[in-house]
């Protein structure tokens, strides 16, 4: 589809469907069903909202203000960056780009280790689980979930992770820099290049923090400038230096 769809505030009392060659809208509600949208370039809106339902969209390129969903929220991206300042689902929220496309996701606003309220809204709450994935970098704030919290890509530079009854395992190809991770489970780090950590002016002691398990494997440089704590077992493989100011355990820790 070739059309360009511009306008400025609709609601459906049922589904919402369209595919488009491209959209720039301001608000767009289905009160009672789903919304499943397609844009082959570029898809913008300030709020989408499905209270009863979900919402789906995919587009060569997304920037919306904030979505929410009754059940789960799913974008992705074909080609260019996915952008998204706050997005909550009753259900699982996935975020992703196509395979080989390189592009760059955006969730909330950029970490800050030196802000007042730096940790405290979650740009993405799902009360499921959520993945956000992309063979690009990953740029974000908070993200926060009941169950499973994934985050995989080239470079990460993210505030707080979450998750609340699940675990938390984030992945880069190259660095990761983080403000807090923490998990009511167990907490898996994986990058190829450095993890860094900094001090948060208004964030606690800790940096990580598992319920269960905290495992952390990298090639490069650690450093973290609060605590790593894990219920159970802690386990760091690193291959270059480390700088860590603690660490807590409640039966092993093993740093190699």
């Amino acid at each position: 589809m070739s059309t360009s769809l511009t306008g400025g505030t609709a609601t459906a009392g049922s589904d919402v469907r369209f595919d488009v060659g491209s959209a720039d809208l301001q608000h767009l509600e289905s009160t009672g069903g789903n919304m499943r949208l397609q844009a082959q370039r570029q898809f913008s809106a300030g709020t989408l909202a499905t209270p009863a339902g979900l919402v789906d969209l995919v587009a060569g390129s997304i920037e919306v203000g904030a979505a929410d969903a009754a059940t789960t929220l799913d974008m992705q991206v074909t080609g260019g960056p996915l952008r998204i300042q706050h997005g909550y689902s009753g259900g699982n929220l996935t975020l992703t780009a196509a395979e080989g496309s390189l592009a760059e996701i955006h969730f909330g606003t950029p970490a800050d280790p030196d802000a007042v309220d730096g940790l405290s809204t979650a740009h993405l709450a799902s009360g499921g689980d959520i993945l956000v994935r992309t063979d690009g970098d990953l740029y974000g704030g908070n993200a926060e979930a009941v169950g499973q919290v994934t985050l995989i890509g080239r470079n990460l530079r993210l505030g707080r992770v979450q998750s609340l009854q699940g675990d938390v395992f984030m992945q880069a190809a190259q660095d990761i820099y983080g403000l807090r991770v923490e998990a009511h489970g167990d907490v898996g780090i994986i990058a190829g290049g450095d993890l860094d950590m900094p001090d948060v002016r208004f964030g606690g002691t800790y940096s990580l923090k598992a319920g269960k398990d905290l495992v952390v494997g990298i090639a490069g440089d650690l450093a973290v400038e609060g605590t790593a704590e894990a219920g159970r077992d802690l386990t760091f493989n690193i291959g270059g230096d480390v700088d860590l100011r603690g660490i807590k355990a409640g039966r092993k820790g093993m740093l190699n």
